[in-house]
């Protein structure tokens, strides 16, 4: 079973958590938190991409201005 860690777990989804032994909990695990890093890595990219588009957009109106 594929399981989304980006949103809240689904009975069925718990369920079979539930199910799995050490081993593939672990792996789970694993997975989950590199899930983790890649959500936290598109989190600070979309932040900078904000943050770049905002200087741009005051540089046009500083420039505009002086106009």
């Amino acid at each position: 079973m594929e399981i989304d860690f980006r949103k809240k777990l689904t009975e069925e989804e718990i369920i079979y958590i539930k199910g799995l032994d050490k081993k593939q909990l672990l792996a789970l695990k694993q997975k989950c938190a590199a899930e983790i890093i890649i959500c936290d890595t598109n989190q600070q990219n979309r932040k900078i991409l904000i943050n770049s588009l905002y200087g741009a957009l005051t540089l046009i109106e500083e420039i505009l201005s002086a106009l």
